[in-house]
């Protein structure tokens, strides 16, 4: 009987973290939402530059000068903010893909689809991509994230005798942190461009298809990204920091 009722209170438990998380309000109400309507509005009548296609060599060539370009500009701030030298390490790759994507992996492998690629116009645009996903291996986000999760489900077995509320936990302070991850890389990779000499208003152009791709304006709890409009507001915000 005591273990059937631990059983239920574990089910209410995970029930009620969904619920918090459902109901958690946008991270841009109150303090971003005038600026994101006028982003918005401001974006609905922008032209965007033409994308230009490109070889499959041309890309991965595009993507070579690019890593040559940022390296030395990366090796300083891994000396100035004392980052550990293994996260200062990447390798890029070209996948043939055609989503618009892109995205680092735990073994240091920064992984660029050829699909973005085709979807740009300016160098500057794929430099702020590849170097936001290089800020994630220096800000070492990958590994915190699987942390959270591995911990959760520790927690989850000690404390509550069912690892998937620990993983349910875990998972929503996870999509919470990603936003926030999101964030943080923009602002490495604004800096990164910089100091590489890149043209951070042709840059913007990336976040710009992005918005126009998707039909959120906001992000909820449970999203792990922010919005394009928000990334679009934030780099604004950024780049005057500059």
């Amino acid at each position: 009987m005591r273990k059937h009722a631990l059983a239920s209170n574990t089910n209410f438990i995970s029930l009620l973290l969904v619920l918090v998380a459902l109901s958690f309000p946008s991270i841009a109400s109150d303090v971003f939402e005038v600026d994101i309507l006028n982003a918005s509005k401001k974006l609905s009548k922008e032209k965007i530059p033409r994308p230009i296609v490109r070889s499959d060599d041309f890309g991965r060539e595009l993507v070579e000068d690019i890593h040559f370009k940022i390296f030395d500009v990366v090796k300083n701030i891994c000396k100035e903010e004392r980052i550990e030298p293994k996260n200062c390490r990447w390798n890029l790759r070209v996948q043939r893909n055609p989503e618009f994507n892109a995205f680092a992996t735990k073994s240091n492998q920064i992984v660029i689809s050829s699909g973005l690629i085709d979807k740009i116009t300016f160098e500057d645009e794929l430099a702020f991509v590849v170097s936001h996903e290089v800020a994630h291996h220096l800000l070492n986000h990958i590994r915190k994230k699987r942390n959270v999760i591995f911990t959760g489900a520790i927690l989850g077995g000690l404390v509550f005798s069912d690892v998937t509320g620990g993983l349910l936990l875990s998972s929503i302070i996870n999509q919470s942190n990603s936003r926030e991850y999101e964030s943080s890389a923009d602002k490495i990779a604004l800096r990164i461009i910089s100091l590489a000499g890149y043209d951070i208003r042709k840059a913007k152009y990336v976040l710009m298809r992005m918005s126009k791709m998707e039909p959120r304006i906001t992000s909820r709890f449970l999203q792990s990204h922010p919005s394009g409009i928000e990334r679009l507001v934030l780099f604004d915000r950024m780049a005057q920091e500059i």
